[in-house]
């Protein structure tokens, strides 16, 4: 504590001897100061014991206390009303913290209930260093927060339960006296080092005219970083109040240092026009003039040289190739294939697994309707995420599963075809993210039997109806794949290139060259001996074929004129590239349902939107088959789809020349179906083709 004194005192006394020696005109960036304040400290803890003492507390929890803090500082002036510092000084963080707790105390030969105190009684003393930053709002007052880090000099500590009811008499029974486990000594485990932040504000009040005394009433809060003792919750908060005392020595007088610069302003007004022959430069009248300038500590001695000279210059010239953008015109012919999309998806007798046939997914991202193979059977095979890819895109349409089971083969078990219809839900929601809301199973105890079974009593008849059935009113879902193949392409361009040199120099020039080139190869050149403002240039076959081929045509203007000064100007052509696709084959497929020649509303609405609309074409109608239920009947069948639907596109635009009405039995395959292994093969396998060739 006296060293702490003396230093305060070398530092204050020495400020004033060293400044009072002559006179100032201002404060100096750097104030030093000493600071006293009374400390009101507020405890925040969580702890039964200390280390190593006993005490059956059932928890201390908060305490309170006073002290002081006592210290100098020394702070720096910043820019923007802010200054920084450094603050040493002594802090006392005394607290009490206490807990009552009830018990029986022994009052003469009587026992009765009584109340006692558990109390540590804690004396701690810090030495602390407290960087910190100031900011002055407005003239007086102080804003401040740092950080303190302080080194305990004094970490001691009372502790002892004590009777506090009945106040005046009692003992404990155990002790037959008031006061128990009373210890005292130095807080065991506690830290070295603490730390904390803290706030402050304070107004500044002058003690002298010059201001460079001042008494600031000042008042802080320090919130607690560090536990008083490791590993126990026991920090310490402090809202201190009080003042401190600030000294700003002043800067003497210093003579002002003289300096002699030198300024020179030289102006340049530039002609230009085409009267104009030689360049040149007259230069102007020279303006000498001298002022004087003065700053805090400076004069500065200014001589100003001002001149202004005039440029006369030729005009620069200007290639610039202006053009009407020509035109490819691409004529695409193309054929129009159309995959109908089965809904339907088979499975082996007596399981409830969905067969490996089926394309299953890990990860949906990888999946890609166009990149499939354009194949019928690749198609089904990948049905569930086509449907799936659907449905993320057309976030409203819902549908229904419903399952069904083999009724001579499977013992009747709807249950079975319940869980078929949920494998199936549970791959949509699972891998596709479905909500399971747009998911709807139709399976009830009574109807998993599929109405329309077949007549044969074969393995691939009892095939037929161990499946689930994916419905939806939504057309986006189910409606056909459509690819296109070209067929053929028809290519017309603009033959010539009208280039527009109006904007060019135009007086004066005695030559000028228009070179095109593709790739680094030139592609035509024409030079002439005077400017003209128009210029045509003819294109050929080989330009259009560069053109298309990624290689761009570049064309450079090149002008000179009488005094053989060139200028070149370059442009990337750009050709208007109109595309025009025409489908002048389509092909359309149509399944039929099972031992069916009926025509479904959705395949209507289809072969509506495809023809409606076409003025004249040729229509070729090849109905198929597959192999359940006999030669002769499938020959039947495949007659009345073909026929049926011959008729359907009659109605919706008799405008249409049907030119070929076919059908076979199972003698000839639809295209893409090689066999009737499979129960997917044979229901695509009962299909009419519809091939439309427009005129």
């Amino acid at each position: 504590m006296k060293v702490i004194r003396l230093i305060i005192i070398i530092l204050f006394i020495s400020s004033l001897s060293v400044t009072a020696q002559s006179d100032f005109i201002e404060s100096s960036s750097i104030r030093y100061g000493i600071f006293s304040h009374y400390n009101y400290n507020q405890v925040i803890a969580g702890f039964k014991e200390l280390p190593g003492i006993p005490n059956c507390c059932p928890e201390f929890d908060n305490g309170s206390g006073t002290g002081f803090s006592l210290g100098i500082f020394a702070d720096y002036e910043l820019p923007y009303s802010l200054r920084t510092g450094l603050r040493m000084g002594i802090s006392s963080l005394n607290n009490k913290l206490s807990t009552i707790e009830g018990t029986i105390v022994r009052v003469g030969p009587d026992l009765v209930t009584g109340k006692f105190e558990h109390s540590i009684d804690a004396s701690i003393l810090d030495l602390s260093f407290e960087p910190f930053l100031a900011y002055n709002p407005v003239f007086g007052i102080n804003l401040t927060a740092g950080v303190s880090i302080g080194y305990l000099i004094t970490k001691n500590f009372h502790q002892e339960e004590r009777i506090v009811e009945p106040a005046d008499r009692g003992v404990f029974v155990e002790t037959n006296t008031r006061i128990r486990i009373d210890t005292s000594g130095v807080i065991p485990g506690a830290n070295d080092i603490i730390s904390s932040l803290f706030v402050g504000i304070g107004y500044e009040l002058p003690l002298n005219r010059e201001g460079s005394l001042m008494l600031v009433p000042e008042l802080y809060y320090y919130l607690g970083l560090s536990n008083i003792v490791k590993e126990v919750k026991w920090k310490i908060n402090s809202i201190r109040a009080g003042i401190s005392i600030v000294y700003s020595p002043k800067i003497r007088e210093k003579l002002p240092i003289e300096k002699h610069l030198k300024e020179e302003f030289i102006d340049t007004i530039t002609i230009e026009a085409k009267e104009i022959t030689d360049n040149k430069i007259i230069y102007g009248t020279p303006q000498i003039s001298r002022r004087v300038e003065k700053t805090e500590d400076t004069v500065y001695i200014v001589d100003t040289f001002k001149r202004t000279d005039t440029s006369f210059i030729q005009p620069g010239l200007i290639a610039k190739l202006n053009y009407n953008e020509p035109e490819i015109i691409l004529s695409l012919n193309y054929s129009k294939i159309s995959f109908p999309v089965l809904p339907v998806l088979f499975f082996d007798k007596m399981t409830e697994q969905l067969d490996d046939y089926y394309q299953k997914l890990n990860d949906k991202n990888s999946f890609s309707i166009e990149s499939i193979e354009q194949n019928l059977l690749v198609f089904h095979k990948n049905i569930l995420n086509i449907i799936g890819r659907r449905m993320e895109l057309n976030t409203d349409a819902t549908v229904q599963l419903r399952g069904y089971v083999d009724f001579d083969r499977e013992n009747r078990d709807c249950n079975l075809a319940l869980k078929r219809a949920e494998g199936i839900k549970n791959y949509l929601t699972e891998i596709w993210k479905i909500d399971e809301g747009r998911i709807e199973i139709l399976n009830g105890s009574q109807n998993c039997f599929p109405e329309n079974v077949p007549s044969d009593k074969t393995d691939s008849a009892f095939a037929e109806n161990r499946r689930v059935e994916i419905l939806t009113s939504n057309p986006e879902i189910m409606t056909s794949l459509v690819f296109k193949e070209t067929i053929d392409t028809a290519i017309s361009f603009t033959n010539e290139i009208d280039f527009n040199l109006s904007e060019s120099t135009q007086k004066g020039i005695v030559g000028l060259v228009i070179e095109g080139s593709q790739d680094g190869k030139q592609k035509f050149i024409s030079s002439k001996n005077v400017m003209v403002i128009f210029n045509n240039q003819k294109i050929n076959k080989d330009i259009i074929a560069d053109e298309l081929d990624g290689k761009p045509l570049e064309v450079s203007l090149t002008i000179e004129d009488l005094n053989h000064r060139k200028a070149t100007g370059k442009r990337k052509i750009n050709f208007n590239k109109i595309i025009k696709e025409n489908d002048k084959h389509i092909v359309f497929s149509i399944l039929f349902g099972l031992a069916d020649d009926r025509l479904s509303n959705k395949v209507k609405s289809e072969l509506k939107n495809l023809v409606e609309r076409l003025d004249s074409a040729r229509v070729k109608i090849t109905g198929y088959s597959d192999i359940i239920g006999g030669e002769k009947k499938n020959r039947m069948l495949s007659a009345n789809r073909a026929k049926n639907s011959a008729e359907q596109i009659r109605n919706i635009n008799p405008k249409l020349e049907i030119i070929s009405i076919k059908s076979y039995s199972y003698d000839k395959f639809p295209p893409g179906i090689n066999s009737y292994g499979l129960p997917s093969e044979r229901y695509l396998a009962r299909t009419v083709l519809v091939e439309i060739f427009k005129k």
